[in-house]
């Protein structure tokens, strides 16, 4: 995958998970986010450190944001950012981290899972390969 912006993916996954009346314009949802793989295809001396990116976007402030990477399947720490109005609504956030052993292919997976405002909101799944020289 090239970068990826999911914005439309989560605005589908959010009103597919949000129960509205019938005739009711769903709210804008508190928060956007678009993630990407640097380096999505790696061939050379191991390990390395791969990277994942995302923008979080707030619709609205003030507002409290938590925000965890899931890499590989394993929970990172949630970390907690509270925006004021006086913030700049957008802030960038990072998960980098060193894979691969000599001779040996690798296949990097991370995934970025925000929740604010009792929605949770969650990017496609990043990737990030490649094979090892020995």
């Amino acid at each position: 995958m090239t970068s990826i912006t999911v914005s439309l993916a989560i605005w589908v996954l959010y009103l597919s998970t949000t129960s509205l009346p019938q005739n009711t314009v769903p709210s804008v949802p508190p928060v956007e986010i678009a993630a990407s793989a640097i380096s999505l295809s790696y061939h050379g001396p191991c390990p390395v450190v791969v990277h994942f990116r995302a923008a979080i976007t707030a619709n609205y402030l003030p507002i409290t944001i938590r925000y965890y990477w899931n890499r590989n399947g394993v929970s990172r720490p949630i970390k907690k950012v509270e925006l004021t109005p006086d913030n700049i609504p957008k802030f960038n956030v990072f998960d980098d981290w060193a894979v691969g052993s000599p001779g040996k292919s690798f296949r990097a997976i991370d995934q970025l899972h925000v929740q604010a405002e009792g929605v949770e909101i969650v990017s496609e799944e990043l990737e990030s390969r490649g094979d090892c020289r020995r």
